[in-house]
C-alpha cells in the first residue's frame, strides 16, 4: 500500500476514534483514617459496708450507739466518710412521721461512726435501728439494718411531804396537801400519766395534768381527820411499768 492511500485512510476516520478520551474515571483516592481517639476508663469505686449491733434500750435513756465502715472486700475501714442513723417502725410498731432521725457522724481511723440519743416514749417492741452511708467519688454507699428492742420504762411515784397551811397563806382553817409525781428512771422525767389515788379508802383518779407536768398536789380529805393513809398506784400502760407508793402522814398539833 502506497503512503498516499494510507494517508487517504486515516483521513476519513471519525474523529472520536482519533480524540483523546475525555470522560477517564479519577484516580482512586483513599480516604484518610485518623488514630482512634483514647477512650478514658471508667473509675472503678471501692465497695463498702456497714455493720452494726442489735440494741435494747427503754424510753428516756441516753446511749451511744455505733456503726461500722469498711471495705467490702478485705474489711479495711473507711475513715472520714458520713454515717447517718435513723429509728424506724418494724413488724407493727410505728414511729412519729415515720422515722426518727438520731443524727449523723464521720467515721474515725476504725471506720467507726458514733451517735448519742436520748429514747423518746416508744411503745415496747422491735423496731429497726438503720444506718447509712451516700457514697461518694471514690466509694459506694452502703446500708445496714439491725433490730432495736424497746422495753417499758421502770417509773416511781415520788408522794412530797405533808404541806400544811392555807392556799398563799390566806385567812381560814390550815388544812393538808401533798405533791404527787409519777417519774421515770431512766431519764428523771416526770411523766403525765393518770394515777389511781386513795384516802383513807376513798378512792378516786389523778388525770394527766397536762402534756410534761405530770405533777398532782392533792388536798387531803377529810380536812379534820388526824391522820391520812395515802396510797397512790400507777397501772401501767405500753410505754412503762406499774409501780405503787404508800404513805401516812400526820396532822401537825
Amino acid at each position: 500500500m502506497s503512503v498516499k492511500t494510507v494517508a487517504a485512510i486515516v483521513a476519513v476516520l471519525p474523529i472520536f476514534l482519533l480524540a483523546p478520551a475525555s470522560h477517564a474515571a479519577p484516580p482512586t483516592v483513599q480516604p484518610t483514617v485518623s488514630p482512634t481517639a483514647a477512650r478514658p476508663m471508667p473509675k472503678v469505686k471501692v465497695l463498702t459496708a456497714l455493720t452494726m449491733k442489735n440494741v435494747g434500750t427503754v424510753p428516756g435513756e441516753k446511749r451511744t450507739y455505733e456503726a461500722v465502715l469498711t471495705t467490702k472486700t478485705g474489711a479495711n475501714p473507711l475513715a472520714g466518710k458520713k454515717v447517718t442513723f435513723r429509728i424506724e417502725g418494724k413488724n407493727g410498731t410505728t414511729v412519729p412521721n415515720n422515722a426518727i432521725v438520731m443524727g449523723d457522724d464521720t467515721t474515725d481511723t476504725a471506720g467507726k461512726a458514733k451517735v448519742e440519743f436520748s429514747l423518746p416514749e416508744l411503745a415496747q417492741g422491735n423496731y429497726a435501728l438503720k444506718a447509712s452511708y451516700a457514697g461518694d467519688d471514690d466509694t459506694v454507699g452502703s446500708n445496714v439494718e439491725s433490730i432495736l428492742l424497746v422495753v417499758k420504762a421502770i417509773t416511781k411515784i415520788e408522794l412530797s411531804n405533808l404541806i400544811w397551811g392555807t392556799y398563799k397563806n390566806e385567812p381560814g382553817a390550815p388544812y393538808g396537801t401533798i405533791g404527787i409525781k409519777l417519774v421515770r428512771q431512766s431519764d428523771n422525767q416526770t411523766l403525765a400519766k393518770a394515777l389511781r389515788i386513795t384516802v383513807n379508802g376513798n378512792s378516786w383518779t389523778l388525770n394527766a395534768s397536762g402534756a410534761g407536768s405530770g405533777y398532782h398536789q392533792v388536798v387531803l380529805q377529810p380536812m379534820n381527820a388526824a391522820s391520812w393513809n395515802v396510797k397512790v398506784q400507777f397501772e401501767g400502760d405500753d410505754y412503762a411499768i406499774a409501780t405503787g407508793a404508800e404513805r401516812t402522814y400526820t396532822k401537825p398539833n
